[in-house]
C-alpha cells in the first residue's frame, strides 16, 4: 500500500533520500530531530509509488481540472510527527519559483490518514489564487531555514477554510492559493503526499 512505501521511506530507508530529507522547519542540523521531516522527490527513491492507483488517480484528475496537456512534475512528502508544535505556515507555492517566469501550475495534497484540524488539515484563503505573490521570507526569519512564510501583517486572514478528509482523499488549489496546515496534536503521525502538475 501507499501508506507501507510512505512509511518506508522516512523509516528504513531513510538513507536512501539522503540529501533530499530535511526540515521543513528548520535548518539541517546533525543529530537534531526534525520538526517538520520532509522527502523531495519520493517517487525517485520508491518507484512503486509512483505505479501506484493513486497516482494514476491525481494525474488523470489534474488533466481534468487543468488541462489535457497537464503534466505532474514532481512530488514531495511531509510526514508530521505526533504532538508536535510546528504548523507548516501560510505561504504560496510560488512565491518557492523563479518570479521571472509565468506559471499555470496546481498542486494535489493527499492525506494518508484522516486529515482533520486537529492533526493538520490543509486550511486555505478562498480567492487568493486571484493575487499577486505576496511579500515571503524564510520560516522563522532564519536564513537558513528551507521554508517560506508569508511576511507577518503582509496579508488578511480573516476568511479561512479549513478542509478536512478522509484518507485517499484530496485536496487541489492553484499556485499561489494561499495555504497553510496547523500543528500535529494527534497520537499518530500525519501523513501527506503532494504531487505538482503544470501545463508547461
Amino acid at each position: 500500500t501507499v501508506k507501507r512505501i510512505y512509511d518506508r521511506l522516512f523509516n528504513e530507508d531513510r538513507e536512501l533520500a539522503g540529501r533530499d530529507t530535511y526540515d521543513l522547519a528548520g535548518a539541517k542540523a546533525q543529530g537534531r530531530k526534525e520538526a517538520i521531516p520532509q522527502i523531495l522527490q519520493p517517487g525517485k527513491y520508491a518507484p512503486a509509488l509512483l505505479a501506484t492507483q493513486m497516482v494514476a488517480n491525481l494525474k488523470a484528475m489534474m488533466k481534468q481540472l487543468h488541462g489535457a496537456e497537464t503534466k505532474m512534475m514532481g512530488d514531495h512528502a511531509i510526514n508530521k510527527p505526533p504532538h508536535n508544535a510546528a504548523p507548516t505556515p501560510w505561504h504560496q507555492d510560488e512565491a518557492y519559483w523563479d518570479p521571472a517566469k509565468e506559471y499555470s501550475s496546481l498542486s494535489v495534497w493527499i492525506p494518508l490518514q484522516p486529515a482533520t484540524r486537529v492533526n493538520g488539515c490543509m486550511c486555505f484563503v478562498p480567492g487568493s489564487h486571484r493575487m499577486e505573490v505576496v511579500p515571503h521570507r524564510p520560516i522563522g526569519d532564519n536564513p537558513l531555514t528551507p521554508g517560506l512564510e508569508v511576511v507577518p501583517g503582509a496579508i488578511d486572514l480573516g476568511k479561512v477554510v479549513a478542509c478536512e478528509l478522509p484518507a485517499g482523499g484530496a485536496t487541489f488549489h492553484h499556485g499561489r492559493t494561499l495555504h497553510f496546515t496547523p500543528a500535529n496534536n494527534s497520537d499518530d503521525y500525519r501523513r501527506a503526499y503532494i504531487a505538482m502538475g503544470s501545463a508547461y
